[in-house]
């Protein structure tokens, strides 16, 4: 069996996948010889208005002739220029805005510290230490000098040492008392509560950048 490709066979191959998702309406074609509700239509009135196809004329499309060579390469580069580029464009626009919408989002930065300066759990890179009674560095292993945090003692703590814990924090890099450090690094103080005195709590620290 010998099967010969024609315009109408190539234009229906071409458009059949962008028909199915273009869910809009197309231009009607101007040619005379291809009427409405044929199976088809509006595969060529696709061809037609992304300028695929111009028709055998203006008003003539032909639809039974075969395709040469010429033509069929022709069909195909006009489909690439006028269909398949300006779809990745697009494609690729919508990845650049959800890149920069997920960039946009806030990155967060949890630490579970135990009394003795022990991490329990953290986000990853995440070390910290005791340096004195009640007196903590967490090192994020990124700069958060920028950076809110909150935090508060482990309801753990707080039942250990029957009463409430207060937290306080200083500033994230510079420290009253001529203390600096690291960007990447947060001082915590911990108090028992009615104390001025520092005591070892277990805190959870959150750091939202």
């Amino acid at each position: 069996m010998t099967f010969t490709l024609t315009k109408t066979r190539l234009a229906v191959a071409i458009a059949a996948v962008v028909l199915a998702a273009a869910g809009t309406a197309l231009a009607a074609n101007p040619f005379t010889d291809v009427p409405e509700g044929q199976w088809y239509t509006d595969a060529v009135d696709w061809a037609f208005e992304n300028e695929i196809t111009t028709g055998k004329t203006a008003t003539e499309f032909d639809g039974t002739a075969g395709v040469t060579r010429y033509e069929a390469v022709t069909f195909q580069q006009r489909y690439e220029t006028n269909v398949a580029v300006p779809a990745r464009a697009a494609l690729q626009d919508g990845i650049d805005d959800l890149t920069d919408d997920l960039e946009a989002l806030p990155t967060f930065h949890r630490a579970s510290v135990d009394d003795d300066g022990t991490l329990l759990t953290g986000t990853s890179g995440i070390t910290s230490s005791r340096a004195s009674e009640g007196d903590y560095f967490v090192d994020f292993g990124v700069d958060v000098s920028e950076c809110n945090w909150t935090a508060s003692v482990r309801w753990d703590a707080a039942i250990l040492i029957g009463g409430d814990g207060l937290l306080t924090l200083n500033s994230v890099y510079t420290f009253d008392g001529g203390f600096i450090l690291d960007e990447e690094e947060i001082w915590v103080q911990t108090f028992e509560s009615d104390s001025a005195v520092e005591d070892d709590l277990a805190f959870d620290l959150l750091v939202i950048c």
